[in-house]
């Protein structure tokens, strides 16, 4: 575990250098915030090397995610990837995902690209993390539109791989073709190219454990907005029954500053959410 947490900074030192050129930044603050059992995970060969292909070894909970970098559970195990602005990917046992595209642009917006190989992966999208963000299975790319997207997405290994929307909007492509899939509706692949609606799925323990996790975050995101809320500044503005001082343009201070404290309230209350996730400046 130790070795894969500084393998995983060594890697992100030798991509800044290589990001630095194009003008994009490969160091984007994602981690693996829960794992269950044995989780493993791959490294990329460093950059500009023609070093054989990394040995599965053991991670753990807050270790990195780098670009290039493959997660996979075993049979009894389970994990969580956490992205910057709050967005989880939820991998149940037997998974294996690869997050082939993992940067931020020169006007700093996340450019994600995961890769599920096999398994089941439970998706729930943030808004500030879907502008660039993408998951491809075998036939077909799904892409998020405007961010509150919860999805099951399905490779097993036998049968077709299917995304189920369980809540928001998505765009699929497959087989040439382009669809917009909304909530409560599942897609199956075709193999060989295309894709057709069909029955949900019944929610297993596994898609259960991915609610119970969006509504322990969400009771968390609450309780710190009680926490952080700033205060009311509203209540320093005069009475208008006390005495007044001449306000500008003859106005009185409740006219003129009762307007200016409530943007500084709303401003305030901006700062304050964004730092519940310190890395959504592009928000």
């Amino acid at each position: 575990m130790r070795f894969h947490v500084a393998a995983c900074y060594v890697g992100i030192v030798l991509l800044m250098a290589t990001g630095a050129a194009s003008g994009q930044s490969r160091v984007r603050m994602v981690t693996i915030s829960a794992v269950g059992n044995q989780v493993q995970a791959k490294l990329p060969p460093p950059a500009g090397t023609t070093s054989a292909v990394a040995a599965w070894a053991r991670t753990s909970r807050n270790a990195p995610v780098i670009e290039g970098e493959g997660i996979r559970t075993e049979p009894n195990s389970f994990a969580e990837v956490e992205l910057e602005c709050g967005s989880a990917l939820r991998l149940a046992p037997e998974s294996d995902m690869m997050f082939t595209r993992l940067r931020l642009s020169q006007k700093s917006v996340p450019e994600t690209t995961v890769k599920l190989n096999r398994g089941e992966v439970f998706f729930t999208m943030q808004d500030a993390d879907v502008p660039d963000f993408h998951a491809v299975l075998p036939g077909g790319v799904i892409r998020m539109t405007k961010g509150g997207e919860r999805l099951r997405l399905d490779v097993p290994s036998v049968g077709m791989n299917s995304v189920e929307v369980l809540g928001g909007q998505i765009s699929i492509q497959a087989g040439g073709k382009s669809e917009q899939v909304k909530a409560k509706r599942r897609v199956e692949f075709v193999p060989g190219g295309g894709m057709h609606q069909v029955a949900m799925l019944k929610p297993d323990r596994w898609q259960k454990w991915s609610q119970r996790r969006d509504d322990a975050f969400h009771r968390q995101v609450i309780a710190q907005e009680t926490t952080t809320r700033p205060r009311d500044l509203s209540a320093l503005v005069p009475s208008a029954t006390g005495p007044l001082t001449p306000g500008v343009l003859g106005s009185s201070p409740q006219t003129v500053v009762g307007p200016i404290l409530g943007a500084m309230n709303d401003e305030a209350s901006r700062v304050a959410r964004m730092r519940r996730v310190p890395y959504c400046a592009h928000r």
